[in-house]
């Protein structure tokens, strides 16, 4: 897996059943300057799937413009190590590029 780094204004989405409500994960992002969508598009950087081997309409679209898919256990653990200045080398569990 290649890295990457997630900066100010990315897009990102939330698919899937979360511990988490997606009111209070796009909280979150918003308040790292991160910018949650609704819809996966070749913008997104980023999904996060409650399920990351899910066939949904937004994983598959994540898959077919290789944008990669992280679990909400990656997300938690990015946030805490800084996800606004870099996620690099913390795609163990990513799917897909």
């Amino acid at each position: 897996h290649r890295p990457f780094e997630l900066c100010e204004g990315d897009h990102l989405v939330l698919t899937g059943a979360m511990s988490r409500q997606r009111g209070e994960w796009e909280g979150i992002l918003r308040s790292l300057g991160l910018v949650p969508r609704n819809a996966v598009s070749r913008k997104t950087q980023l999904v996060i799937a409650a399920d990351p081997d899910s066939e949904s309409t937004k994983a598959r679209k994540a898959r077919s413009y290789h944008i990669p898919i992280v679990d909400e256990a990656w997300l938690e653990d990015a946030i805490s190590d800084g996800i606004a200045v870099t996620a690099n080398d913390r795609y163990p569990s990513a799917t897909s590029w």
